[in-house]
């Protein structure tokens, strides 16, 4: 296993392609060690490069805290693919998810608007709109 820094946006995309093609491996494989690896390697890239940002320490509401509004993650739909989610609220018992699929509109020159978001531990799959993930009352990026 060889893990390549991420310097740039083509670093970043050959990261997420070799990440497509290991995600499912099963634990305790090599592949399992890699894909762990370029998931903490991908994360720290776009925490410092992308804008996404932490999920709030203290683990409250932020909406909540006095003097403040509520706060909206910041993302790029187009920078969403392989990012963990936890659901402030769960829904049917699921809290954990990742982004598997941003869907592309048709045609292609459109924005995107949608992503599909599977369970962690049920692998059911939701589609969303990409901006309901900006909202820090309802999803914290990361696994919190």
């Amino acid at each position: 296993m060889t893990i390549k820094p991420i310097r740039n946006d083509e670093d970043l995309q050959r990261a997420f392609k070799r990440l497509e093609k290991i995600f499912q491996a099963e634990e305790g494989t090599p592949q399992a060690d890699e894909r762990d690896a370029l998931v903490m390697q991908i994360e720290a890239h776009e925490n410092e490069h992308c804008g996404f940002g932490q999920a709030n320490p203290e683990g409250g509401d932020v909406s909540s805290a006095p003097g403040l509004r509520a706060r909206k993650n910041r993302l790029s739909p187009k920078k969403l693919l392989l990012t963990k989610w936890t659901a402030v609220k769960p829904r049917n018992r699921e809290k954990h998810f990742v982004v598997t699929r941003v869907i592309e509109p048709e045609p292609p020159s459109m924005r995107v608007e949608q992503v599909e978001l599977e369970a962690v531990h049920s692998k059911r799959v939701t589609v969303l709109h990409w901006r309901e993930l900006t909202d820090a009352s309802l999803w914290r990026q990361g696994w919190t």
